[in-house]
């Protein structure tokens, strides 16, 4: 879901979204209401290949990615964000089951800058998505 509001950034040119790589409805929704409640600009995309044309358009602060849902090669899209000279400053953070210990070593090895367990995600995502309305882009315009 996408949303124009960027509130508490009204001094910022337009705020590139949040992406979200997840193609799980129910967990989505619980994404979205968070970033809706800090007033964050989030768009959820179902496959790699959606996340990385989007990150290519937008320039994100942060991407991320649910290694259980998200459609595609997960560990090709973090290499090619992170050796894209666009992209290389997107934080990616990575999120799955704590039972999928493979998963979760391989996307680290990718180059994902924090992978953690659901569990730990849903606990840290409020702080996550307000980091991201504090702090303006690299690249991004002055405030006025």
């Amino acid at each position: 879901t996408e949303r124009p509001h960027s509130f508490g950034m009204e001094k910022q040119k337009m705020a590139s979204p949040i992406l979200v790589g997840v193609n799980d409805l129910f967990f989505s929704a619980k994404i979205d209401a968070a970033a809706r409640q800090l007033g964050v600009p989030l768009k959820c995309l179902p496959t790699c290949d959606h996340v990385l044309a989007a990150g290519r358009e937008a320039a994100p602060p942060l991407i991320i990615l649910d290694f259980e849902s998200v459609g595609g090669d997960l560990t090709t899209l973090i290499r090619t964000i992170k050796s894209d000279p666009n992209l290389n400053h997107t934080q990616v953070v990575a999120f799955g089951r704590h039972t999928n210990a493979e998963t979760l070593a391989a996307v680290k090895d990718a180059g994902a800058d924090q992978v953690m367990p659901r569990s730990d995600f849903v606990q840290v995502l409020p702080e996550l998505l307000g980091s991201c309305a504090k702090t303006p882009r690299i690249g991004a315009e002055a405030p006025e």
